[in-house]
């Protein structure tokens, strides 16, 4: 089967800075894992950069037209038409309108990634805002088949943060460890104003990582202050290992910008200056959410504010606490597989269950018409779930995958393994997504996705009552064979086998 091909359109440099790279290097990667091609189109690239494309086996081809400009809307189309590309992905705010109606006319599938609505109308097939603030209302001038992906539920993050989602953080009583960071390029040189205001701090053991980026033109002399400074720095330039040191930290001093989405999956307590106004939505969003702290402008900085806001940081074991387990609840990790799958499987996407799910599989499975096909009929009361739910959660050898449709629960497919290796199935699909097709998408992507982690399982036993017909077909379509019935109490239940090594 071909593998589809994904063209990104990009740039960075030391006046955009390298987000825009960096978070569709994430969307790259989820495309990756799902076995396509990607292929990067940008001018001037950073050299700085191109190991992160080189690491994925990413392609690179130089774009020779002024960015932004109508020749490189053309170019970038012929180029996509060229390479077969299912979808092209654009991200820039040097990115309009007319450049997105250049490509939607030679009828090219397009997503454009923005934050706060810099274009004057959307030709795109899809919008990609993973900001907290993201709206409706940003985009009042789109075409009626846009699609719009909002909010933080789609923050894409790379490869490099995902091996660290079962990580849990322990909060130390004081916060010795700190990470600075302020961005690939940081113009402002805020970097240099963070340490000066640390040398002042009363804490004289702390541990302070500084990363900044290839484009920072401060580096230097930011190297030669720390040589002989009060505290231990390190300073870490153009780093491929940002989620351990982020891990490391006890707590983060940083820019408001995209890394605020790794400081809060990585539930990194963060003190946030605002080094731009797009920033200004996400950090009250954060703040509110009692995720980060804001201590202001960084054009605005007063030393004396800072260190006061940082001495207060370090020794408030209970505040770091609560913005560590809200970031994580605000961030879950899962972000570019959800657009990668809206892009791939028309927003289909299954992910493995959390603590959030727990009320919305007990709702699901007291509606009427699951409980009259259930095993047991009888109501579930909510505490009795709750333990249930836990004690699955904590059950190693029992798994709950939840089904996505374009970002929203739509279903539930749950697999318990028994002594022997024989593992029961139980499928739901969710009252609201009924009469979608969806429960044979649901059943064949559970089981591959279940066996890709557990390949000893030999044989998954489904059992379901004998009018659930529907059930019974899905399961049939899907590779399982009738073994027997079994008379029960209030009817009969019919046994389906799935041979593993079929």
């Amino acid at each position: 089967m071909m593998r589809k091909i994904l063209l990104v359109r990009t740039d960075a440099s030391t006046q955009i800075g390298t987000g825009h790279v960096m978070r569709c290097l994430a969307l790259a990667q989820a495309w990756l894992d799902e076995g396509g091609r990607v292929v990067f189109l940008s001018s001037n690239f950073p050299a700085g950069l191109l190991p992160h494309l080189q690491e994925d086996g990413i392609r690179l081809c130089d774009l020779s037209a002024v960015p932004g400009s109508p020749q490189d809307a053309v170019e970038c189309a012929k180029f996509a038409q060229e390479i077969g590309a299912s979808w092209i992905i654009v991200d820039g705010y040097h990115f309009n309108a007319d450049y997105q109606k250049v490509i939607k006319d030679q009828n090219l599938r397009l997503l454009f990634l923005d934050d706060y609505g810099h274009a004057d109308h959307y030709h795109a097939d899809m919008v990609l805002n993973q900001n907290c603030c993201a709206s409706e209302e940003f985009y009042p001038h789109k075409e009626s088949h846009t699609q719009l992906l909002l909010g933080p539920k789609y923050v894409l993050l790379r490869r490099e943060f995902l091996r660290w989602r079962e990580w849990r953080r322990t909060i130390s009583e004081k916060a010795a460890r700190i990470l600075v960071t302020f961005g690939g390029s940081d113009t402002q040189n805020v970097t240099m104003k963070v340490i000066q205001v640390l040398e002042r701090v009363k804490h004289s053991d702390l541990q302070v990582e500084i990363v900044v980026g290839a484009g920072n033109r401060c580096r230097d002399s930011i190297q030669e202050y720390v040589v002989n400074a009060k505290q231990n720095y390190e300073l870490l330039c153009s780093i491929d290992t940002m989620a351990e040191v982020m891990a490391w930290a006890d707590m983060a001093i940083s820019a408001a910008g995209g890394t605020c989405w790794e400081l809060a999956f990585l539930g990194v307590p963060s003190l946030l200056l605002l080094t731009a106004e797009n920033q200004n939505g996400n950090a009250q969003y954060m703040e509110e959410s009692h995720a980060a702290k804001i201590i202001g402008r960084a054009a605005d900085l007063e030393l004396h504010d800072l260190a006061q806001a940082i001495e207060s940081f370090v020794q408030n074991e209970e505040v770091r606490k609560i913005m560590s387990e809200k970031g994580r609840q605000l961030v879950d990790g899962f972000g570019a597989s959800r657009v990668s799958a809206a892009l791939m499987k028309e927003g289909l996407f299954l992910r493995p269950a959390m603590p959030t799910d727990c009320c919305i599989l007990w709702e699901w499975a007291n509606d009427p018409v699951t409980r009259a096909m259930a095993i047991n009929k009888n109501p579930i009361p909510l505490a009795d779930h709750v333990r249930w739910f836990e004690q699955k959660m904590k059950n190693a050898q029992s798994v709950i995958l939840i089904l996505e449709h374009d970002a929203v629960p739509a279903g539930q497919i749950r697999f318990d393994i028994g002594e022997d290796q024989t593992t029961e199935i139980d499928i739901a699909v969710a009252p609201s997504h009924r009469g979608r097709s969806l429960g044979t998408w649901l059943l064949r992507e559970g089981i591959r996705y279940f066996l890709s982690f557990n390949q000893s399982v030999k044989t998954i036993l489904g059992r379901i009552r004998e009018e659930n017909q529907s059930s019974q077909r899905i399961f049939e379509k899907s590779g399982f064979m009738w073994e027997k019935s079994e008379f029960i109490e209030d009817g009969v239940l019919r046994y389906y086998n799935y041979n593993v090594n079929q």
